[in-house]
């Protein structure tokens, strides 16, 4: 359990002070940022993942570990690192950078109204990049969009990591 704890802790931190990094040291003004924000720390947690499942093969199962087993340590991470990412960032959002959203807003403003789109629909975007970073808002999306991409992830990566043939053993136990 120390393990998983471990590398949700570590990869939740990583991934926001890759976060802080392009908001506030490169900027969101910045095209290559706003357009590959999601990017980086999508990196950071399959990396993160992989080294944490690993890692649990290696210590925890001694190197005999199933699917199941496998899957279970990659879902444990992720559910550590879309819960401590969350608190972070809502904490980020909610205290520290209060105005992110209206920064986002003013870049993309111009861009929408370039395209020019109805007002209707521009203030719905509007709203909606407010309700993102508020503090439900990120509760919502980090922990969701956190834990989609580490479940599927753990899938992936059960498969290349597990070193024991679950259902050979099932067979093998009904004979």
């Amino acid at each position: 359990m120390k393990i998983p704890l471990k590398f949700g802790l570590l990869i939740a931190v990583v991934i926001a002070f890759v976060n802080i990094i392009q908001i506030d040291l490169i900027g969101i003004e910045n095209k290559f940022v706003r357009e590959n924000s999601d990017i980086f720390p999508a990196l950071v947690l399959a990396v993160g993942l992989f080294i944490g499942m690993r890692t649990i093969r290696k210590i925890t199962y001694d190197n005999q570990i199933n699917y199941g087993q496998t899957l279970f340590s990659g879902i444990l991470i992720t559910l550590y690192v879309a819960l401590f990412l969350t608190i972070l960032n809502m904490f980020y959002f909610g205290f520290v950078n209060t105005g992110y959203a209206e920064r986002l807003i003013n870049v993309y403003l111009p861009l929408y109204q370039q395209m020019k789109l109805s007002p209707e629909v521009i203030a719905i975007q509007v709203q909606g990049m407010r309700d993102t970073y508020s503090i439900s808002g990120q509760f919502k999306e980090t922990f969701i969009v956190v834990g989609l991409i580490g479940v599927v992830l753990s899938t992936v990566f059960s498969s290349i990591l597990r070193t024991k043939d679950s259902f050979t053993e099932i067979l093998k136990n009904k004979e």
